[in-house]
């Protein structure tokens, strides 16, 4: 018995591994794809393509917008995939009239074809989130946002950044909109589990660490700020 139940945990693992190696793979080739689309939507070497140099930024992202639109038609997911591409640099380009429509497009089509909880619906609400907290629509990024955590929480290991993510920013735009006191549970959650699941010197645990030390002082917690920001024990240690 005992040698059976070695042998299903050794395979177990070896699946688990290989399963593993698969998702990374199919996220490289993935990235990888990504890429080679943004590259071909910048690449203006030809020169009736370029019209001497005067076209700009915003154009080729029109013209790579439409791309999306006319082209994999028959295949929506990769189609969705390069509409979230393109609607991100117009987000980050401050084109936010250009970018919701293609954000919401790519959620739309990652719903129908991928169903309602699967993670790539995550994505594309927590970008809708982003996009709606930009514009100052705290009310939509809430809703967005707790749309994502529902999806993450029901996909993923409790203890996976991504639900750590989304716990996050629900905690900083129930902040933004003044309910600190229900925005404490939600930092000390992600907080532990980004002091669980990440290293010591990420980004992501310090952007927590001192969100969640600067909402302890406007709620009078001054001793435990101050070990937040000194890096003092696991919150709940």
């Amino acid at each position: 018995m005992a040698s059976l139940l070695g042998l299903w945990h050794a395979r177990r693992s070896f699946a688990t591994a290989r399963e593993a190696e698969a998702t990374v793979a199919r996220e490289s080739a993935t990235a990888r794809e990504v890429l080679d689309f943004l590259i071909s939507v910048f690449r203006v070497s030809e020169p009736g393509e370029a019209r001497g140099g005067s076209v700009t930024a915003c154009e080729i992202l029109d013209n790579g917008a439409a791309r999306v639109e006319r082209e994999l038609t028959d295949q929506p997911v990769t189609q969705a995939r390069r509409m979230v591409a393109i609607g991100l640099i117009y987000h980050y380009l401050g084109l936010f009239d250009r970018a919701r429509p293609l954000l919401e497009r790519s959620l739309a089509i990652r719903s129908e074809q991928l169903g309602p909880s699967h993670l790539d619906v995550a994505e594309s609400l927590t970008y809708l989130g982003h996009l709606s907290r930009q514009q100052g629509d705290l009310v939509a990024a809430e809703e967005l946002y707790r749309r994502a955590l529902a999806i993450r929480e029901g996909a993923l290991d409790p203890d996976d950044p991504d639900v750590a993510a989304s716990l996050n920013l629900v905690a900083v735009v129930v902040w933004d909109r003044g309910r600190y006191a229900e925005a404490e549970p939600l930092y000390r959650q992600a907080l532990a589990i980004r002091e669980k699941a990440l290293s010591a010197d990420s980004p992501d645990l310090a952007e927590t660490r001192a969100g969640y030390a600067e909402l302890l002082r406007k709620l009078g917690r001054e001793q435990e700020a101050a070990a937040l920001t000194t890096k003092g024990p696991a919150v709940g240690s």
